[in-house]
């Protein structure tokens, strides 16, 4: 009996253990299939003191695990950022802004919205095809507030159809109302015309007639009894046969999608400046490209977008930026006036700008970090100088002056330039900047990319040539004094008495052969 109690449980921690190690494996799974996930991040601003921002978060938060919960096998997980505004209504703004409005809101919107400073640098504006389709129509006033804005209108291809259109239009436009001016018609004013014709296409094709005129009194029209008005058997006929075909009409080929609105597939994308807009690009919901005539490239690429010119007059890409209310936060950052090591930081001051410019090294490891952030950072370079503009101090003092009031604390900056600088370090570019501010010139411009040898000829050889010459000649001139010396070596005790021996020989010779010669002259 001991032996069967012992054996059943040495069998239950088996199943136990085994239980657990599976709870472990899932668990492990779990999180394998949790890594790869492609993480979508979605920020909410919520008033998080209020009961209604806390049941709003709630009700967010349940509504995303409940999504996948059910939907378990999705690739994709939303991450939910709450942003809590504290009551505070300035510290809900965004810098990129869609507006989806009529044509009066439209107005008021951005007439405040240039007061207050928002069509400015770091900000965008994005439209939709409903708010754009009317922008002919608005005053120049708002022109002037919209400058950079980027907005969608339904494409309408150029056709030999709609250029005369246009020019018809021109001229009753101006017969009617002179003092209307416009150059062509809109979006609307296009499927107004495109609807007619769909309209009387179908009458046609339905064979729908009129309905006999009755000799009733006239009945005054009571637009809140519309909905007891008994729907026409011919107008059924008709909406039917509008419904179920596809048109071709000044828009090209169009049908009307839901039973009501004329559905449109492609738009263009284009950018508001000075009074009038260009075109920067397409989207289309199909899966086919627009090309352009001759197919020369596919508009619907973003490395074919035309440059953008953004509110403010910039064409660099707004990311956001930090701020503090309505007033953007500037990075204070500053900089030691060095007397050596120039290519680290160098303080000039230029005074025609009366402005002081900072460049060297640091400055632009400094630069191309910033660009690499995913937001804006506003940066001001502030010399650690005097009155006087020489050195207020050491290093020392310059850290000991921004000690503790450099980030807040969990600040994110902190994480992103660390990123950014690694980045710039993976892609060569912190080589390339070593390499403009610290290697001479003349390294940095010797090529030898080229795989084409260069010719040879005697100049490659001049140096080794002179050295050559000058050793052999030097070589030379040392043999011919060891010889001349060597020659001319003589016994010291009879140096000068065979000098002098010899030169009376030579006299006496030449003496005697003069002589000779003047006796046979005579004798003859």
């Amino acid at each position: 009996m001991h032996d069967q109690s012992m054996e059943t449980k040495s069998r239950s921690q088996k199943i136990l253990l085994f239980i657990i190690f599976l709870n472990f494996l899932g668990q492990y799974c779990y999180a394998g299939n949790i890594s790869i996930y492609d993480k979508v991040h979605l920020g909410v601003i919520l008033d998080m003191s209020t009961k209604e921002g806390k049941m709003v978060h709630s009700c967010i938060s349940m509504a995303i695990s409940d999504f996948y919960g059910r939907h378990h096998n999705y690739t994709t997980r939303v991450v939910l950022h709450t942003r809590d505004s504290k009551g505070q209504h300035l510290q809900v703004l965004s810098s990129v802004y869609i507006v989806h409005l009529s044509q009066d809101l439209l107005y008021q919107i951005l007439i405040n919205a240039k007061q207050l400073g928002m069509m400015s640098k770091g900000y965008a504006w994005f439209m939709s095809a409903t708010t754009m389709n009317l922008l002919q129509f608005v005053d120049s006033s708002v022109f002037r507030s919209m400058q950079g804005v980027i907005g969608l209108k339904s494409y309408v291809p150029a056709s030999e159809d709609l250029q005369d259109f246009n020019s018809r239009l021109r001229r009753k436009i101006y017969i009617e109302n002179p003092n209307m001016e416009v150059m062509e018609s809109s979006v609307y004013g296009i499927r107004a015309y495109d609807s007619m014709w769909a309209v009387a296409e179908a009458v046609e094709r339905t064979k729908v007639k009129p309905s006999p005129v009755s000799a009733k009194p006239e009945i005054r029209l009571n637009l809140h009894d519309l909905g007891k008005s008994k729907p026409s058997k011919h107008g059924s006929i008709l909406l039917t046969e509008i419904l179920k075909r596809r048109f071709r009409g000044l828009s090209g080929e169009f049908m009307f999608e839901n039973g009501r609105n004329m559905s449109s597939n492609s738009f263009e994308m284009v950018n508001v400046i000075g009074r009038g807009e260009r075109r920067i690009g397409f989207w289309t919901w199909a899966k086919t490209g627009i090309k352009e005539p001759h197919g020369r490239r596919n508009l619907l690429s973003p490395a074919d977008l035309e440059a953008i010119l953004w509110p403010g007059g910039t064409t660099a890409t707004p990311k956001g930026q930090f701020r503090r209310g309505m007033n953007v936060i500037k990075l204070r950052i500053g900089v030691p006036m060095k007397i050596g090591f120039k290519e680290l930081v160098r303080v000039n001051y230029d005074v025609k700008k009366n402005a002081t410019i900072v460049t060297g090294f640091c400055t632009d490891v400094f630069k191309s970090a910033i660009d690499l952030l995913p937001y804006g950072v506003e940066y001001q370079f502030i010399p650690f100088v005097n009155a006087s503009g020489l050195r207020a101090g050491t290093y020392n003092d310059l850290v000991h002056q921004v000690n503790l009031q450099v980030f807040r604390k969990g600040s994110p900056l902190v994480h992103d330039m660390s990123r950014a600088i690694e980045k710039l370090r993976e892609e060569g570019e912190l080589e390339r900047l070593e390499i403009q501010w610290f290697k001479s010139k003349s390294i940095s411009t010797f090529d030898d990319s080229s795989n084409v040898p260069s010719a040879l000829n005697l100049k490659n050889f001049g140096g080794l040539f002179l050295i050559s010459g000058f050793s052999s000649g030097l070589a030379l001139i040392l043999f011919l004094t060891l010889v001349f010396k060597e020659k001319m070596q003589l016994p010291k005790p009879y140096k000068l008495g065979y000098l002098r021996q010899q030169v009376q020989d030579v006299r006496k010779y030449l003496f005697n052969k003069v002589r000779n010669v003047e006796v046979g002259g005579s004798n003859a």
